[in-house]
């Protein structure tokens, strides 16, 4: 059958602590500044359907609408602005395909992860840079085996993390308008987390 839920979230934050990018003698430095406000608003859906076989799908979706606003200084000048709030993706998107057979201690878990956009480094000017980390695809594993007993209820998992090694990837968004110089979509940096396995036992006596 199917089951599902449907929440909603708001919060209003007040001086929430941002990370901006500074230019001081020709190299970029990230220093912590006070926003004046923002708020983080969303919808979350839950859903999970089990059929009558081993099979199973259970999906959660996210829709996060952020504002955050700040002042940036320029001498005497103090100029306001607006993003999107450092760290909060537009969607978030995860899909788990389960194998959970009644007769059989094995069991598998396939989950595609989806997670969008966001900034993560803000500008400390006008015509400066934000710093965003581009959507990523992950695709996670894990493997379970149940071990029951008169004197014992254990369960032994395998997973694996980031399955196919993807990369997160940031980027210059911003800058001087009609600059022809302008660094707006260019590789700011990338990291390679790689793939990792880890092993754990639950046991109840």
């Amino acid at each position: 059958g199917f089951s599902g839920r449907v929440s909603a979230f708001h919060k209003q934050l007040d001086d929430p602590i941002v990370v901006v990018q500074r230019v001081d003698l020709g190299k970029n430095l990230d220093t912590y500044v006070n926003g004046n406000k923002g708020t983080i608003s969303g919808l979350e859906l839950e859903g999970r359907w089990k059929g009558e076989g081993p099979f199973s799908i259970t999906g959660n979706y996210a829709f996060i609408d952020s504002t955050l606003n700040y002042d940036v200084n320029q001498g005497l000048v103090v100029t306001p602005l607006e993003t999107r709030f450092p760290f909060q993706p537009r969607q978030i998107l995860n899909l788990t395909l389960g194998w959970e057979p009644e007769d059989n201690p094995w069991s598998a878990f396939l989950t595609a992860n989806f997670t969008d956009e966001y900034p993560t480094i803000l500008r400390s000017e006008p015509d400066d840079y934000d710093v965003w980390l581009l959507p990523q695809f992950t695709l996670d594993l894990v493997i379970a085996r149940k071990f029951q007993s008169d004197w014992i209820d254990a369960t032994l998992t395998l997973g694996v993390r980031n399955l196919t090694e993807e990369s997160r990837n940031y980027e210059y968004r911003g800058g001087p308008a009609n600059s022809p110089s302008s660094s707006d979509g260019l590789t700011y940096t990338s990291e390679d987390p790689g793939r990792t396995v880890y092993l754990e036992l639950k046991a109840e006596f």
